[in-house]
């Protein structure tokens, strides 16, 4: 995390007290941070979408039809679900979810 956060991070000085400011730019961190995290899914179909994000069903022609993995997908669901958001990244925090069990 903190990798990704200085990426997204600049300095800037501030012109009335002359002292540098670390400024986060939220839309850079976000890209990072779902490359970072994110590799992929399968089987998320447009029936579970519609209950993640608003979505015209009227425009799905099939709600057994899955939503391909792509990063500019994965965004708009980071940006618009919350509940995506924070099951990401209780997901993440979760050690036990990147260490092998016997």
């Amino acid at each position: 995390m903190l990798k990704l956060r200085k990426k997204a991070v600049t300095t800037k000085i501030n012109r009335r007290t002359r002292q540098p400011e670390e400024e986060l730019n939220e839309e850079i961190f976000l890209k990072e941070y779902i490359k970072a995290v994110i590799k992929g899914w399968k089987g998320l179909k447009m029936t579970y979408l519609v209950q993640l994000i608003p979505v015209d069903e009227d425009k799905i022609a099939d709600m057994e039809a899955t939503l391909p993995f792509n990063h500019n997908n994965a965004e708009i669901l980071m940006q618009n679900s919350g509940d995506f958001d924070s099951w990401l990244t209780e997901v993440v925090g979760d050690l036990a979810n990147f260490t092998k069990s016997n």
